[in-house]
């Protein structure tokens, strides 16, 4: 059980306000400088700059919540670790992003389930973003993720390096895309803001000096099953990993387009909290998982 005073930080860490931070925790303002203060005196540094009415953490306060964070999801794993021994059964938490989550696991994860009779399992399905901040609040154990993060503050195995590919409507197979631009002319379905494939396009889109405005049309859709049924009724393009779209690439009824100079590989990885102290366990639950991946 962590100090009131550092629920408090971790609060303020996560909205970067004080005022936001006292209205989750129903406490005053006044209450949470006085709360800062403490833990700014106890461990001998400032925490917080607040510079043009912004608030960052300074490398100290950086630190700390690093070393709470895994404490708290710690303390939370020990405390179910205890309830499982009194009642026998394992409560076991996961989060999966959405195109590991719908296309990835559940190839694996029947088998796996039908050997744990004594656990239930928890699978949380959302962004990169989502489960990251789940992860941090300890309202999941680990996740599956496809997007970018922090390799500082999470530990991470990669599961393998999947193809990121542009696909299209069966009509396209006849179109010759001599360069990226190309594509611009075409209605772009994308997923929503937080998710990984949308970070890769325009982490690519940037690199190249473009943004998601240069296309004739965009739209934004949280499901990747959506995209497919969308794209197949309509002579657009979308961004995605090619298991999500294998399926139906195999059927005809949507096309791979060609696109010089464009070959991307991104991985997917399974992580945890950083330093955490159940690593071995974490590890362990990965090769009983997904035996098929590695």
């Amino acid at each position: 059980m962590l100090d009131f005073r550092i629920e408090t930080f971790l609060c303020v860490c996560k909205h970067l306000s004080y005022t936001q931070a006292a209205k989750e925790l129903c406490i005053t303002q006044p209450n949470v400088t006085q709360h800062i203060k403490y833990l700014e005196q106890h461990y001998g540094q400032k925490l917080f700059n607040y510079d043009n009415k912004t608030l960052t953490l300074t490398p100290a306060g950086l630190a700390l919540k690093n070393a709470m964070l895994n404490m708290k999801q710690d303390t939370l794993q020990l405390r179910q670790h205890m309830i499982e021994n009194v009642s026998g059964f394992k409560e076991l938490s996961i989060g999966a992003t959405l195109s590991i989550g719908e296309f990835y696991l559940p190839q694996y994860l029947p088998h796996y389930l039908a050997k744990q009779k004594n656990t239930n399992f928890h699978l949380r399905i959302n962004n990169t973003s989502k489960l990251l901040e789940a992860l941090d609040e300890g309202k999941i154990d680990c996740a599956f993720i496809e997007g970018n993060f922090d390799k500082e503050t999470y530990d991470y195995q990669t599961i393998c390096l999947e193809p990121f590919i542009c696909v299209g409507h069966s009509d396209l197979k006849k179109e010759t895309f001599s360069h990226f631009e190309d594509l611009f002319e075409y209605p772009l379905f994308i997923r929503e803001q937080g998710s990984g494939t949308r970070e890769i396009l325009e982490n690519y889109l940037t690199h190249y000096g473009y943004t998601l405005h240069h296309f004739t049309q965009v739209s934004e859709i949280s499901s990747p099953h959506c995209i497919l049924d969308f794209l197949k009724k309509n002579k657009a393009i979308s961004f995605m990993y090619k298991t999500v779209a294998m399926e139906s690439l195999k059927n005809h009824e949507l096309v791979q387009l060609t696109i010089p100079n464009f070959n991307i590989y991104h991985e997917f990885n399974f992580i945890w909290r950083k330093n955490s102290i159940y690593k071995q366990e974490y590890q362990t639950l990965l090769q009983e998982m997904i035996k098929g991946f590695i």
